[in-house]
């Protein structure tokens, strides 16, 4: 809800977007990421003040999930 409130502010639309690999290369377990891909996906903009736009961001990024849109991803964890 901070970046909705920050958006409204600067009168700016909300950017949704999803990454995924990142535990892969960077674990709680480790200080620093090791080797390994990522992928960031963004989605069309979300007009900060419309209504229900928090709703929509979560859609966006939660639609992605299983959706086959992240394949720069291995399942071999990009080692």
């Amino acid at each position: 809800a901070g970046a909705a409130l920050a958006a409204r502010k600067a009168r700016v639309p909300l950017i949704p977007a999803a990454i995924r690999g990142s535990y892969d290369v960077w674990p709680r377990d480790r200080s620093r990421p090791g080797p390994g891909r990522m992928a960031v996906r963004f989605f069309p903009p979300v007009e900060a003040n419309a209504p229900g736009a928090l709703e929509a961001v979560r859609e966006s990024i939660l639609g992605s999930v299983g959706d086959g849109s992240f394949g720069a991803v291995s399942a071999s964890h990009g080692r």
